[in-house]
């Protein structure tokens, strides 16, 4: 605990996820410097996590998405199990739409850059603390975008197979072709024939497209166990 803090009043435990240690190391640093913030454990990869917050039981989970094994998305909705009562803020470098929508889907409460300055996200780290939400306002108009593209979508559903709605949601949780042909039991190129049929029955071009579609629709919205 900070020396500085006020008496009687108990700092909010963080802990870090990030597979960069010099980036990691050198924002404990500046964490630890708050009055109100204590870095309670660090932790380079999901798995780490998973174990560190049943361990330290933190307030609030500093995640990064792009991390080898488990990304950030499956890291999330493991943690709202393993220690459901921490918040979750996904710090990255990445504003992909698409990827802000699963994590909150999976569980965060917010979601900043990497290239916020320390003063916002040591407010996010607070405001998640509180219960409250955070959305960086450098992607809060591409998630609002998004959200709005749900709402027109909700009309042009596609009624799909059991095995195509199997196919998209792996699709959308990032799998490959070899991974998805290795849990389906089925050939790769089968996997890739698949596709170009699933694709032209959505009425689109690409993976991107296809993974859109699925958030949209709730369909990649599946924890898995």
């Amino acid at each position: 605990m900070n020396a500085s803090h006020a008496a009687g009043e108990k700092p909010i435990r963080v802990l870090l996820v990030d597979d960069h240690t010099v980036l990691r190391q050198g924002l404990a640093q500046m964490l630890d410097a708050q009055p109100d913030l204590t870095v309670v454990a660090q932790a380079a990869s999901g798995t780490e996590a998973l174990a560190r917050s049943q361990e330290t039981q933190p307030d609030v989970i500093l995640l990064d998405i792009h991390m080898p094994g488990m990304d950030g998305i499956e890291t999330t909705r493991r943690l709202k199990s393993f220690c459901p009562q921490a918040r979750i803020l996904i710090l990255t470098m990445y504003r992909n739409e698409a990827l802000i929508y699963q994590a909150v889907q999976a569980g965060a409460s917010g979601y900043l850059l990497k290239e916020a300055e320390m003063s916002e996200l040591v407010n996010g780290i607070r405001l998640v603390a509180r219960g409250e939400a955070v959305l960086d306002p450098a992607i809060t108009p591409q998630i609002l975008n998004h959200l709005r593209g749900r709402g027109e979508a909700a009309s042009q559903s596609v009624a799909l197979q059991p095995d195509e709605i199997e196919l998209l949601r792996l699709l959308a949780m990032g799998w490959s072709n070899r991974a998805i042909a290795g849990q389906l039991g089925v050939a790769e190129k089968t996997v890739r024939n698949r596709l170009t049929r699933l694709f032209r029955k959505l009425g689109v071009e690409n993976r991107t497209a296809a993974a859109r579609y699925a958030i949209q629709q709730g369909i990649s919205d599946v924890n898995e166990s």
